[in-house]
């Protein structure tokens, strides 16, 4: 059995757990900004990691003193990405999530994505992950009101599946999502990976560096 034959449920992140796509946000962000000024570095795109593209572009709006209409320019991001996630013949999966997918299905335990992402983007991204017909529901930012760090997310992925939040597992890879988690009342599982820079994981309820290190 494995670490989770406790839980009912468990949900993933999507960025940065299932695929490592920081490094490919980043690339569309300083396509776009590029205009204004200086790029954005890694460590600079930690502080927008787990916040909805509203929050994100009013920072970068701020960043700059730019003038540009947000929704108009979440829009543009989103279909950048969606024309890179569309064409892209094969995409960063994180080690181990194939396997780990395998291990739920076995266990017959339910599986799920709760991700800020756009529902079209999450879905071009799982079609490059073996095993993802597995998860039984999607919940991403447009679904809920509030937006990671609010638990709104993942309660609303709890609900779908038909299970409690203490029946849950989370995996989180920011510290907004692990905060949202957390408020979900669900046990919360922080993946520490080759973007996570200087968070401060010690909130959640336990921390791995690989997703081996939960089907060992």
């Amino acid at each position: 059995m494995s670490f989770f034959g406790r839980f009912k449920a468990v949900i993933f992140d999507l960025d940065g757990v299932i695929i490592d796509s920081e490094p490919i946000h980043l690339e569309v962000m300083n396509e776009i900004c590029v205009q204004w000024g200086k790029p954005h570095t890694l460590d600079d795109y930690a502080q927008y990691q787990g916040k909805i593209d509203q929050k994100i572009w009013s920072m970068v709006k701020k960043r700059y003193n730019a003038d540009f209409d947000v929704d108009g320019m979440v829009k543009l991001y989103n279909n950048k990405l969606t024309e890179y996630f569309r064409n892209a013949v094969r995409l960063p999966i994180v080690k181990g999530i194939p396997e780990l997918l395998s291990v739920l299905r076995q266990e017959r335990i339910l599986c799920a994505v709760g991700s800020a992402s756009s529902r079209v983007n999450i879905n071009l991204t799982l079609e490059h992950v073996e095993n993802s017909d597995y998860f039984c529901a999607i919940v991403n930012g447009d679904d809920v009101v509030h937006g990671k760090p609010a638990p709104d997310i993942y309660l609303t992925a709890a609900k779908e599946m038909g299970v409690e939040p203490k029946e849950c597992a989370v995996i989180e890879d920011t510290m907004p999502g692990i905060a949202a988690a957390l408020r979900a009342g669900m046990y919360c599982i922080a993946y520490v990976n080759a973007t996570s820079g200087k968070q401060d994981y010690s909130g959640a309820s336990k921390i791995i560096h690989s997703m081996y290190d939960l089907i060992r």
